[in-house]
């Protein structure tokens, strides 16, 4: 008598839907401005062409093609409903929700109700009048700028920390006392000089550049106290201590795991009055790293605990160079199954922080949330959002496990 045995899959079962719905965020959130805008793509007018949409500053600057010149004419995104156009393409969904949109007064009529979908807006209107497709579409934009831009500060901080934890472990990083004594002492200068002072009295707010140059000072002030305590002598002082990273980084890990995320970004945004996009998003990355650390550490520990590690200690290898060209290559591996999942929850988070509008200068899908209270009948305007939401985190979910699988041997298919 014979019979069947069962076994699972070599490989995971392909998620093609996951994928192409992704993908398709992607291109929406590229191309935005082009299916959604109040602007034309193209237009003609008193002989000459003009790509509105299509320059940088389309809302403010009319661009002659022929002549190839930028006109400065404050041509507001308003101005071009009502030109003399001779011709014209327009996006597919015309109502922008950004701030300056073209409203007539209908639209900017008090006690204005949203509208369900038909021929002129397909999804219906928001309550304060715009397309609700071409918010859903600028929307995407800002819920895949804040999930990657959130993962790849988490991810950097998960690898530099988690990583440190895993190949110094407690006994690997050591120095003298006296460097330790300087390395503390040189924290609070190190801020004041490279950060505090800066932001201060040079500019308010800095450019993009002042905040690395700042960091790199205040490490150098850090790394110039400890050298200056380094050379004092004394038995006591010259004493090689080495340091705890591995039992530190999991204190650290555990004190923000320990701590309500949603509850922590409310009181930093209300203590510090802090209600714009990048803020809730540095926030966000800043407390989603011990996951992404935790799956380092035991990355690294598990590698460098192989025998060809210990061999290449023994022939005296630098250790940077172990890290770099043997531990770390075979370490990231493990961490592409994290991108979607943190990429996931940051979406969720940043929804919920627009629907409670600690998110206010940006369009998202949890403000077309929140602007349905007060009109609960619009039902429209929470489904739509509501189904962007679901199916894209459905979809981060569905990535992340099919990566996990891929990580596991056949037998634990």
């Amino acid at each position: 008598m014979s019979h069947r045995v069962s076994s699972y899959p070599a490989t995971p079962p392909v998620r093609w839907w996951a994928w192409a719905w992704i993908g398709l965020m992607v291109l929406i959130a590229a191309g935005a401005s082009l299916l959604a805008s109040g602007t034309p793509l193209y237009a003609h007018m008193r002989g000459k062409t003009y790509w509105p949409t299509l320059t940088p500053a389309a809302t403010d600057t009319l661009y002659d093609a022929r002549a190839g010149l930028w006109r400065l004419q404050r041509l507001r995104e308003a101005d071009w409903r009502v030109q003399p156009l001779d011709a014209a393409v327009w996006p597919p969904v015309p109502w922008h929700p950004m701030p300056g949109i073209y409203r007539s007064k209908r639209w900017q009529a008090p006690g204005y109700r949203p509208v369900p979908g038909g021929p002129s807006h397909l999804l219906g209107t928001t309550g304060s009048g715009a397309d609700l497709l071409a918010v859903l579409i600028h929307g995407t934009r800002t819920s895949l700028l804040a999930a990657s831009t959130a993962t790849v500060l988490a991810l950097g901080l998960g690898l530099l920390l988690g990583g440190m934890a895993g190949y110094f472990q407690n006994t690997r990083l050591s120095a003298r006392r006296g460097q330790w004594i300087g390395a503390v002492a040189g924290i609070w200068p190190g801020w004041f000089y490279g950060l505090y002072l800066p932001a201060r009295y040079l500019a308010t707010p800095l450019p993009v550049w002042a905040v690395p140059l700042g960091l790199g000072i205040s490490l150098g002030i850090i790394l110039g106290c400890m050298w200056l305590a380094g050379r004092i002598p004394g038995a006591w002082w010259r004493t090689k201590v080495a340091l705890p990273v591995d039992t530190l980084y999991l204190r650290a890990a555990e004190i923000i795991q320990a701590l309500p995320v949603l509850m922590l970004l409310i009181v930093v945004a209300a203590a510090f009055k802090m209600n714009s996009f990048w803020p809730a998003i540095w926030m966000i990355g800043l407390t989603a790293w011990p996951g992404a650390g935790q799956w380092m550490r035991n990355a690294f520990l598990q590698v460098t605990a192989t025998p060809y590690i210990e061999a290449a200690r023994s022939l005296g290898i630098p250790g940077w160079q172990i890290v770099f060209r043997h531990v770390l290559p075979n370490a990231l591996h493990p961490l592409l199954a994290l991108i979607p999942f943190v990429m996931g929850n940051v979406i969720l988070l940043e929804a919920t922080l627009s629907f409670l509008q600690i998110i206010r200068e940006v369009v998202s899908w949890g403000t077309l949330i929140e602007g349905i209270q007060g009109q609960r009948t619009a039902w429209w305007v929470i489904l739509f959002p509501g189904v962007a939401i679901f199916m894209t985190l459905t979809a981060l979910s569905s990535i992340s496990e099919q990566l996990r699988q891929q990580q596991l041997p056949p037998s634990r298919r």
